[in-house]
C-alpha cells in the first residue's frame, strides 16, 4: 500500500488529527512542498499524458530544462479549456494518463456556461479523495456523525459536476442516522420533502446556489416549515455572495454566525476542470470578510486598494492544487491559475487559467493584518494560504463605470421590504436610445402572489440609486456629468411574467447581453 493510500485511510479515521496538523502547518515549508510537487506534477504530465507532451513540445519548451520553480514559471506554458481541452474532446484518451481510459470511476461534464458542454475524466482514487473531503466538512461543521440528519441536495442532478458528486460523496459516508434528498433544482420537490420530513430530523443540511437556497428557504418558512427552530446548515457554491446575504439567511434560519452549534452558513468553490472543494470557507474566513466590511484599513490590507466589493475568501491546500496568479507583479492580478499536484489525477492539469478572477494571499500576509488592527479570531486557523475569488467578472458598463451584480444584491437583502417581495433574480443592462443616449436598467422578479407597487417600484430605484452613488466611479465620473440620466431605471416583472427565467440554466445570469 502506497504512502497517499496510507494517510488516506488515517484521514478518513481520524479527521481530528487532520484539524490538528491543519492548525500547526508551517506556512513557509508548505509554500517550498508545494512547489516542489508543482515542478513533479510537470514533469509527470508532459511524460505521460500525450496531448500535453504534444502542446509543450509545440511550445518550445524542453521538459529537461524545468528544474526549479522559477524554470516553472519561466518557461512552463498556460494553457485554458480552449487551447488544450476542447481540441482533444473527441480523442479524450490523449488528455488521460497513458493514453488510455483505464481505472476511470466518472464521467462529468462542465455546465455548459461558456458554450458546449465539457467532458472531465476521474480516477477511483480522485473519488476517494472528495469523498475525504466531505466527510471532514460534515464532521467538523454539522456533526452528522451525532445528530440523526437529513441532507437536502438541491444542486443540479445529472452528468454535471455539482449536484451529483456531492450526493455520491454523502453516500459513501452516510451512516445509519444520516439521510440524503435529491430534489435537485425543483421548488416544489424540495418543499415536498422539507414538509414531510423536518420533524423526523434533528438538522437540516440545504445544499445548492445561492439564489436557489434563499428561496427554498423563504418558501418553507412562508409554508410553515419552522426551519427558524430547527439546527440548519447551508453549504452552497457556484457563485459568490456578499456578506449581506448570509446576514440575510441566518436571520431566517435562526443562525449566529459565531457559534456554528446553531448552524452554519458555508461556500465552497469547485470546476468540472478539478472537482469540488478546490477551495473552501471556514469560521476564520468568514470573520476576516465580515470584519473587513466594518473596517476600510484591514480591507485594504487584506484585499488590496480599491476594492469596493469584497470578493469571496477562501483557504485551500497548495500541495494538492497549486495556485498562481495570471499576472503576479500587476496590480491586476487577473485570473487564477492552477496545477493539480495529485499523481492519481487521470486528467492533469498544470498551469491551468480557470478564467476565475482572484488573487492568492500568503497566510502571514492576512494574519499580521488581522495583529495590527487590533482584531482576534475564535480559534487558531488552518495555518493555509487564502486565495480571493471573483467569479468571471460579469458586469455593465456605463460610461466607463462598471457596474457589477453585487452592488443590486446588497440593496435587495439589505431592505426588509424588497427582500420580502423580490425573489433576488433580475437583470441589468445599459440600453441605448435612437440619441445614443445610454441608460441603466435593472429589472426584477417580484415573488409569488405580489402586485406591482408603483411606491414599493420608486423606493427601489431610490436605493439602487443611493447605492451606486456609495462608488466613486459612479458618483465623480457619471452622476456629476450626466446628472439625472444616470439615475438607474428600475422595472418590476410579476412572477409568471418575469421575461428573464432560462430553467436550462444551470447557474443564474444576471447580466443582459446586448
Amino acid at each position: 500500500m502506497s504512502l497517499s493510500n496510507i494517510l488516506k485511510k488515517v484521514a478518513l479515521r481520524s479527521p481530528g488529527l487532520v484539524q490538528w496538523g491543519l492548525r500547526h502547518l508551517n506556512p513557509d515549508l508548505l509554500d517550498r512542498r508545494a512547489k516542489q510537487r508543482a515542478v513533479a506534477q510537470f514533469q509527470l504530465t508532459v511524460k505521460r499524458v500525450p496531448a500535453y507532451k504534444k502542446l509543450v513540445s509545440e511550445h518550445g519548451t524542453n521538459p529537461d530544462d524545468i528544474k526549479t520553480f522559477e524554470d516553472f514559471q519561466k518557461r512552463v506554458p498556460i494553457i485554458d479549456k480552449k487551447s488544450y481541452v476542447l481540441p482533444h474532446q473527441n480523442k479524450i484518451a490523449e488528455l488521460c494518463v497513458d493514453g488510455n481510459l483505464e481505472n476511470v470511476g466518472l464521467v462529468m461534464t462542465s455546465s455548459g456556461y461558456s458554450g458546449e458542454p465539457t467532458y472531465w475524466l476521474r480516477s477511483h482514487e480522485e473519488l476517494d479523495q472528495v469523498t475525504l473531503s466531505t466527510l471532514y466538512g460534515f464532521k467538523r461543521y454539522y456533526k452528522y456523525h451525532l445528530r440523526h440528519t437529513l441532507v437536502l441536495n438541491c444542486l443540479y442532478i445529472g452528468i454535471y459536476i455539482a449536484g451529483f458528486r456531492f450526493a455520491q460523496a454523502v453516500q459513501r459516508i452516510a451512516r445509519h442516522n444520516t439521510t440524503l434528498a435529491n430534489p435537485g433544482i425543483d421548488f416544489d420537490m424540495a418543499l415536498s420533502v422539507l414538509k414531510k420530513l423536518h420533524n423526523d430530523y434533528e438538522q437540516i443540511v440545504i445544499s445548492g446556489f445561492p439564489p436557489f437556497i434563499k428561496g427554498i428557504v423563504e418558501k418553507a418558512l412562508k409554508a410553515g416549515v419552522p426551519l427558524d427552530k430547527k439546527i440548519v446548515h447551508v453549504a452552497t457554491g457556484g457563485e459568490g455572495f456578499s456578506e449581506a446575504y448570509r446576514t440575510y439567511l441566518a436571520k431566517l434560519l435562526n443562525i449566529d454566525l459565531n457559534n456554528p452549534e446553531t448552524g452554519t452558513i458555508i461556500s465552497s468553490y469547485g470546476a468540472a476542470d478539478v472537482d469540488l472543494n478546490l477551495f473552501f470557507e471556514t469560521p476564520e474566513t468568514i470573520l476576516i470578510r465580515r470584519t473587513a466590511e466594518q473596517d476600510d484599513e484591514l480591507r485594504r490590507m487584506v484585499f488590496g486598494d480599491g476594492v469596493d466589493t469584497l470578493p469571496m475568501l477562501f483557504q485551500y491546500v497548495p500541495a494538492m492544487t497549486f495556485v498562481e496568479n495570471e499576472n503576479p507583479h500587476a496590480k491586476d492580478k487577473g485570473c487564477l491559475v492552477i496545477t493539480t499536484c495529485n499523481s492519481e489525477s487521470k486528467m492533469p492539469l498544470v498551469r491551468y487559467n480557470i478564467h476565475d478572477l482572484g488573487e492568492t494571499i500568503p497566510f502571514k500576509r492576512v494574519m499580521d493584518a488581522i495583529e495590527k488592527r487590533g482584531h482576534k479570531l475564535l480559534r487558531r486557523p488552518y495555518r493555509l494560504p487564502f486565495v480571493t475569488l471573483v467569479g468571471r467578472k460579469a458586469g455593465i458598463s456605463y460610461n466607463g463605470a462598471n457596474i457589477y451584480p453585487e452592488y443590486i444584491q446588497d440593496v435587495i437583502l439589505k431592505d426588509r421590504e424588497l427582500s420580502e417581495n423580490l425573489t433576488g433574480l433580475f437583470r441589468l443592462h445599459v440600453d441605448t436610445d435612437e440619441n445614443l443616449a445610454q441608460r441603466i436598467f435593472v429589472d426584477f422578479q417580484l415573488k409569488e402572489n405580489v402586485g406591482l407597487d408603483e411606491n414599493m417600484r420608486s423606493r427601489c430605484e431610490d436605493v439602487v440609486y443611493q447605492k451606486l452613488m456609495t462608488k466613486g466611479e459612479y458618483r465623480e465620473g457619471i452622476e456629476k456629468v450626466f446628472g439625472k440620466e444616470a439615475r438607474p431605471h428600475v422595472v418590476f416583472h410579476l412572477h409568471d411574467e418575469y421575461p428573464y427565467s432560462e430553467p436550462e440554466r444551470i447557474k443564474t445570469s444576471y447580466i443582459l447581453q446586448s
